[in-house]
């Protein structure tokens, strides 16, 4: 009797383990093909969301991080209180991809409440892909917490909403303490500098330029300073603030731009031992127009390293144009890098039109991608001026962008037909409505978007758009569905107002509120 009780405790075992068994198989292959299509079913995932294994759990929350999908929003939030700390720090990373104001409130809760770092860590991150707000006090609290890694989380979140247009302003003072205090060592500094560089406040500059001459900075900050440094270069630069340099607030600004030391600064990163802070300082004296600096531009024109040679002669574009043109030539001519040569015709291009013209019909026309994309970035180059005589060149080099746009890869297309909306003077509306007959998801996206924009309302556009609309599948394609929808609400015929209507009904929820809100305009 003993011994069949064995027996069937043994086989309620095996009976268990292989059920346990096939279930693991049929999650991982259920929500690997969910990825792969880019489609899940929220009823269906539901069940491997709440599985009492942590790793399938783990892997349902990944695959819906993946589809960056807010349709999903509400049930990554749940795992955000998983037991499983892999599960809550998959899902806090997760709502941060949907980049969505409606996963601030859930991640700042869990961050009220979680425990351990590393999520902490991780909700920070997203709720700067989140947060919308100017002033939030999660921020503040963390940029001047005791805690080095939590401060850098926090600098980093805040870099992210600035880039995404959220420009939280109020921390600029407290970053700028944090990025030149004597304990942050010089490793912890770039944070800080990225939320600067991002947010791009001109008062900063002077932190920015600071911090650069601190010793022992590792490569990473100082291409991250000198990125901000250039924008706000760029800034400075501006006929707005020429216009006002003079006043209170930019005088200090301005002379501190135009000094020596700042020069000398730039310079001796100029010749730093790391090819990619060689690469940020050249971009930032370029915007200088600084005559000492052009001797040392020239000298990197022979550097060892590809990337600083290709800035090199982009930053001769700023320069001298006879400079400019000298060098264009001799690095077309001898360039031993079809990289390097295809800069040099590009800057050819903005110092003589015709010449560039010449070379990209001889020699760059016949190039597969990606070479030929120098032929379009020439082409893109060679637009209208106030000289009246360019206006054959640039009609010329448009009608060779189409070209380009009608044969080879998708990406030279795709590459082409953005720079072709872009047009002074752009093929007719036939031409695009054309192209959006090729089913390219950015192709339409391109090609939707200068649509919407064109006046007089191009209403012949309306059924193109529509069939295009057809051959795209939501959440997988919703890149290119949304911006048709926004471009026949724009062009707002019967047959738009009509099609609007019927995406009421449409199962996916972004797409019928932003149909929603057309009609109700």
């Amino acid at each position: 009797m003993k011994y069949f009780s064995w027996l069937i405790l043994i086989g309620i075992l095996i009976f268990i383990s292989s059920s346990c068994q096939n279930d693991r198989e049929i999650a991982f292959k259920e929500l690997t093909q969910a990825e792969y299509t880019r489609q899940a079913d929220l009823s269906g995932i539901s069940r491997w969301l709440n599985h009492p294994e942590g790793d399938i759990r783990l892997k349902a929350v990944q695959v819906l991080g993946a589809l960056q999908d807010t349709l999903y929003r509400a049930a990554l939030a749940n795992r955000l209180s998983d037991d499983d700390q892999q599960v809550r720090q998959a899902a806090a990373f997760a709502l941060g991809q949907l980049f969505s104001p409606t996963a601030a409130n859930a991640l700042s809760d869990a961050l009220n409440t979680e425990r351990e770092k590393a999520v902490r860590l991780t909700l920070l991150e997203a709720l700067g892909k989140s947060e919308t707000s100017s002033r939030p006090g999660w921020l503040m609290d963390y940029i001047e917490s005791g805690d080095t890694d939590l401060q850098r989380a926090a600098s980093l979140a805040a870099g992210i909403m600035a880039y995404r247009g959220y420009f939280p302003t109020s921390a600029v003072p407290f970053l700028a303490m944090r990025l030149n205090m004597p304990t942050t060592a010089p490793e912890d500094m770039w944070p800080h500098a990225y939320a600067l560089y991002r947010v791009g406040a001109l008062a900063s500059f002077n932190d920015l330029t600071t911090a650069l001459q601190r010793e022992n900075l590792p490569a990473n900050a100082k291409v991250i300073l000198l990125k901000g440094l250039g924008q706000l270069g760029e800034l400075i630069e501006s006929d707005r603030f020429q216009e006002n340099r003079n006043k209170e607030g930019f005088r200090e600004i301005y002379q501190n731009y135009r000094s020596r030391d700042y020069r000398e600064l730039i310079s001796r990163h100029l010749q730093d031992a790391d090819g990619y802070v060689r690469v940020a300082a050249l971009q930032v004296a370029a915007q200088m127009k600084d005559a000492p600096l052009q001797n040392e531009i020239l000298q990197l024109l022979e550097d060892p390293y590809l990337n600083v040679r290709i800035e090199a002669v982009r930053s001769l574009a700023t320069q001298n144009r006879w400079l400019a043109r000298r060098e264009a030539r001799r690095l077309y001519r001898e360039g031993d890098d079809w990289r390097l040569r295809g800069d040099a015709l590009a800057l050819l291009a903005t110092v003589q039109p015709r010449e560039a013209l010449e070379n990209v019909k001889n020699e760059w026309l016949d190039k597969a991608w990606p070479e030929s994309y120098y032929a379009i970035r020439t082409l893109e180059n060679i637009e209208l001026t106030e000289d009246k005589r360019q206006m054959n060149e640039a009609d010329e080099a448009t009608r060779l962008l189409m070209q380009l746009a009608d044969n080879g890869t998708i990406s030279q297309t795709t590459q082409a037909v953005e720079v072709l909306v872009n047009r002074s003077r752009p093929p007719a509306i036939e031409y695009f409505l054309n192209k959006l007959k090729s089913g390219d998801m950015a192709i339409a996206t391109i090609v939707s978007g200068y649509l919407g924009l064109i006046k007089p309302r191009p209403v012949e556009a309306v059924q193109p758009l529509i069939e295009a609309y057809a051959h795209f599948s939501a959440p997988r394609d919703l890149e290119a569905m949304a911006p048709i929808i926004s471009t026949l609400d724009s062009i707002g015929s019967a047959d738009a107002a009509e099609f609007l209507r019927g995406q009421l009904s449409n199962p996916y929820p972004e797409l019928r509120q932003k149909a929603r809100s057309a009609l109700q305009k």
